[in-house]
């Protein structure tokens, strides 16, 4: 946890546990990635069954640009037709959460759900880092500014990570999958 000034306020942000790194394993990294409506990544090369880090890091230097998305972000997902969405939104500013399709079962009406976190990007380039288990999804968007937690229920293993972009292009400049060991 920490604090960043930002103008006249205070941000809480918030980054993963640096002994986090001490449960690395294997990993897999593409770079340089143009996406354009969608691209899947890491087929066969995803650990399914393991908890995982992602991490991607985008480059939003032009995001003024006539064909710069206006939403761009990764979707999991798995054979059965269950999916967990997470974006940004370059046209209203904001990241964003889906969950409403992340599960099969019906726990409450309460339970599918979308989070919504204003964010006005700044910077060249911005890294998501996020943490999937089974049930479990912690974003970490714009170096720990934005950070979404959330439970899913996937009656199988999300298998498939897919980028994608509205209505434009955006250029990945890395996007990493590290395995995690178990820390029993």
């Amino acid at each position: 946890m920490g604090l960043r000034k930002v103008r006249d306020n205070y941000l809480l942000t918030s980054r993963p546990v640096a002994e986090l790194r001490k449960l690395y394993g294997k990993s897999n990294k593409i770079r340089k990635l143009k996406v354009n409506g969608s691209s899947r990544i890491f087929e066969g090369k995803m650990f399914v069954g393991s908890p995982v880090e992602i991490e991607l890091t985008f480059d939003v230097s032009e995001m003024t640009r006539m064909d710069f998305p206006g939403k761009f972000g990764l979707r999991l997902s798995n054979q059965l037709g269950e999916y967990y969405t997470i974006g940004y939104d370059n046209i209203v500013k904001y990241y964003y959460a889906d969950r409403t399709h992340a599960t099969s079962e019906d726990f409450s009406p309460l339970f599918s759900s979308m989070q919504y976190a204003p964010y006005l990007i700044e910077s060249e380039r911005v890294t998501w880092r996020i943490i999937l288990d089974w049930s479990s999804v912690e974003w970490f968007a714009s170096d720990g500014d934005v950070v979404i937690t959330n439970l899913v229920y996937p009656t199988e293993h999300f298998d498939t990570l897919e980028l994608f972009t509205e209505d434009g292009l955006i250029d990945v400049v890395e996007a990493k999958i590290t395995q995690l060991e178990s820390i029993w």
